[in-house]
């Protein structure tokens, strides 16, 4: 139970609720243009003209993607709202929208959603909910410190999205050949990959392992484990530090890993070792390639398509000598290096800024007002 301070003050209304403004426009029907156009995640489409013009806050009425991070979203200027998201701004005197935008954004829906699989936030309950303000200077204070977490969230995910690129660029240049670093100019040999690596099929013999890989915790496009890795399967197939961990179901979504210890894993999983004359790191940044990506989608099957050993083994890369593969490693693995060190900086910004929402949005911390402000 949160206890606000007293000077905080509970007011009816204190926001006003523009839904009859909205307008659904099937996708097949929706003019193109410049507005964006939401519905109850965000922005879907951009369209020809507008519902709403101004500071709106816009709350999920129903499709809501993720319950307990319920979508709500500041919006300021021209915008084209659809029946999905509830549109409301705060009331002159009373309260500031971009104030309400983060206020609405910690309120816990669950309890007030009605319906089944697609649960709705009626109109009705969303009148019902109350909230002590404090006064309009103090709510615009607080809105400007968590806008300024906002803005530098938005800036590192700019970087974090150019730094990708770069890397992405680099890394089909320095693996097709494209580029050379400086003083590398041997030949490439063309090997099948079956002369690069072999596809591991050791099974378990009940040593205690490290962790347990399965195909969730493998996060698309960015050669990272997450989640739960703890033993807890029936997994039997093993994998040692070094190999390169790829996910064969559905390889169009690029799950890999270079692994740094010993583990089970999925038997959805390949666990491809180097061969000698090969650097584990270059076989992990060939998997990445879009030429390798491409080989691996000549899958079995259709619903549940499964890359293909037997296929895949006798396909054919240019690879260096090994004292250029670890050179093209070491760049493109420090390339990953820097956009893991901003993305951690990017979670820690969002923790900080989870944790002043907390503290500012329940009177908790108070900030300190200038003479006019105040």
């Amino acid at each position: 139970m949160v206890t606000y301070p007293s000077d905080w003050i509970v007011k009816d209304p204190y926001f006003t609720l523009e839904d009859s403004q909205r307008v659904p426009v099937t996708a097949s029907e929706r003019p193109a243009g410049t507005t964006p156009y939401y519905g109850a995640n965000g922005v879907q489409s951009f369209i020809d003209g507008y519902t709403h013009r101004g500071e709106y806050v816009l709350i999920a009425e129903d499709g809501a993607n993720n319950i307990s991070d319920y979508p709500v979203h500041y919006v300021n200027g021209k915008i084209w709202v659809n029946n999905h998201a509830h549109a409301i701004r705060g009331i002159t005197g009373v309260s500031d929208t971009k104030y309400l935008s983060y206020a609405f954004k910690v309120i816990d829906y669950s309890a007030i959603l009605v319906g089944g699989t697609r649960a709705k936030l009626n109109g009705s309950a969303l009148r019902a909910i109350t909230m002590p303000l404090p006064n309009l200077p103090e709510q615009r204070a607080i809105a400007e410190v968590l806008s300024g977490f906002d803005e530098h969230l938005a800036n590192l995910d700019e970087l974090i999205t150019k730094k990708k690129a770069i890397r992405d660029g680099a890394l089909e240049g320095l693996m097709s050949r494209d580029l050379r670093l400086d003083g590398y100019n041997m030949p490439w040999a063309v090997r099948s990959l079956d002369e690069i690596a072999h596809s591991r099929r050791e099974s378990s013999t009940g040593d205690p392992m490290d962790m347990d890989v399965e195909l969730e915790n493998l996060l698309p496009c960015e050669g990272q484990v997450v989640g739960d890795t703890s033993v807890r399967t029936a997994a039997s197939f093993i994998f040692r530090p070094g190999d390169v961990l790829f996910g064969r179901l559905r390889p169009y979504l690029k799950k890999y890993w270079l692994a740094t210890c010993s583990g089970l894993r999925s038997g959805e999983i390949w666990a491809l070792a180097a061969k000698d004359g090969v650097d584990p790191r270059f076989l992990f940044h060939l998997v990445r390639t879009q030429r390798f990506l491409d080989a691996a989608g000549k899958t079995m099957g259709t619903k549940m398509p499964r890359a293909d050993w037997s296929l895949l083994k006798t396909e054919s890369f240019e690879v260096p000598e090994v004292d250029e593969q670890r050179a093209i490693a070491e760049v493109l693995s420090g390339m990953d290096d820097e956009i893991r060190l901003l993305a951690e900086e990017r979670a820690k910004a969002e923790r900080l800024k989870l944790g002043a929402m907390d503290d500012l949005l329940t009177g908790r911390v108070r900030l300190t007002l200038g003479k006019e402000a105040a």
